[in-house]
């Protein structure tokens, strides 16, 4: 009975291992769609459809879903249009932070939005409060090797944002050019 159970325990610690290893490399795909997704209308549609293929959101995986949803937004022309993408992925982005609020990747997500959204759209309530956490995340540089990417993106994204201090850029800068891909 005790082998029976252990060995229960182990099918069931590897089939957590595989899950969690094939969340991380959805992860690292759905990344590098987004980052080539800001550029092109046709990456931001595949970006949809592989967000809308996911079934099994964890919550950073539900806020790159929300960020195809802003992306969709982004590359509308009707204003209308715009706005209910825009809205819907607010939603969804807002949601997964409530769930992972600790998540440093979600919490960039936001910023890049709040900080990039016209004032009208009422979306900069955060900005502060998750400068503030980009800013000590980058300043620890302690993350894992396959983090390394989305440190670089913080970084380089922070050394060119206005609501950053040209210390911070410059700052930020450096970090960037240290952990370039």
């Amino acid at each position: 009975m005790k082998v029976f159970v252990l060995v229960c325990v182990l099918f069931v610690s590897v089939r957590v291992a595989e899950a969690g290893a094939a969340t991380e490399q959805r992860l690292l795909h759905l990344r590098s769609m987004f980052y080539s997704a800001k550029e092109s209308s046709e990456m931001a549609d595949a970006l949809v459809t592989e967000t809308d293929a996911i079934t099994e959101a964890t919550p950073i995986l539900f806020g790159y879903k929300a960020m195809s949803d802003m992306m969709q937004a982004n590359h509308s022309f009707n204003p209308f249009s715009k706005l209910k993408y825009f809205n819907l992925g607010r939603e969804k982005l807002e949601r997964a932070i409530f769930l992972a609020p600790e998540s440093v990747e979600l919490r960039f997500l936001r910023f890049a939005v709040q900080s990039k959204a016209p004032s009208m759209l009422g979306y900069s309530d955060n900005i502060s409060g998750d400068k503030t956490i980009l800013l000590r995340y980058v300043d620890q540089q302690r993350v894992r090797p396959e983090d390394t990417i989305l440190l670089h993106h913080i970084a380089e994204f922070l050394s060119t944002c206005e609501l950053c201090s040209d210390q911070e850029r410059m700052q930020m800068s450096t970090v960037a050019s240290q952990f370039k891909p």
